[in-house]
């Protein structure tokens, strides 16, 4: 039977092999969101179309009366949030998983869509991301968001901390919302920051 030896050679290429694999990991990690996020607002439109095509409905860009999309025909990258203040311009993902929330922000799977009049639309997201700056919202900032070919405009009313398991914030508000989620800092993930905004003109 021969037996392998290992020379300083074969380990330093090992661990070469090893450092350059981590390296790769750690970019991809990095970058997945990013790259899913261009990907998903350049295909936006598409999914959209493509879910009214499946209805059997021709769509005309700005001549078109949308149908209503079901909450559980929700997928990811049918909705834009816009916050202008903060340079957002991000795909919502549909759920807030572990997972989804590396990809951006993220709606509620309790969450209503934009066009549930009277609905609180309940969007999360990191605060070293998407939601970094978030504090700096004031009252009557503007949020957006784009959905099924419409835009809706919702003008901050207040923004307060809850505790991380305070599901009030979802509750409905008496008025059409938008709730935005994040943690306080990313230091402190037992307490949230909460953007509440009203639908301007709803």
């Amino acid at each position: 039977m021969k037996i392998i030896t290992w020379s300083k050679k074969h380990i330093d290429i090992l661990l070469i092999i090893a450092g350059l694999s981590l390296i790769a990991f750690s970019m991809y990690s990095i970058l997945e969101p990013w790259i899913y996020q261009k990907i998903a607002l350049r295909e936006n439109a598409k999914t959209a179309d493509s879910y009214i095509n499946k209805k059997g409905i021709n769509r005309l860009l700005n001549d078109y009366n949308p149908i209503p999309i079901k909450r559980e025909e929700y997928e990811s990258g049918m909705m834009v949030i816009d916050i202008p203040k903060l340079n957002v311009h991000a795909s919502v993902i549909n759920g807030t998983s572990t997972e989804d929330l590396k990809l951006g922000p993220a709606l509620f799977e309790i969450s209503p869509l934009p066009d549930a009049k009277g609905g609180n639309v309940c969007i999360a997201a990191h605060r070293d991301r998407w939601f970094k700056e978030i504090d700096k919202l004031n009252k009557d900032d503007e949020v957006m968001l784009s959905f099924n070919g419409k835009r809706y405009v919702y003008k901050v009313e207040k923004i307060f901390i809850v505790a991380k398991n305070d599901w009030s914030i979802t509750y409905d508000t008496g008025y059409t919302a938008l709730t935005l989620v994040t943690c306080i800092s990313t230091s402190d993930s037992e307490k949230r920051i909460i953007v509440r905004a009203k639908l301007k003109d709803g």
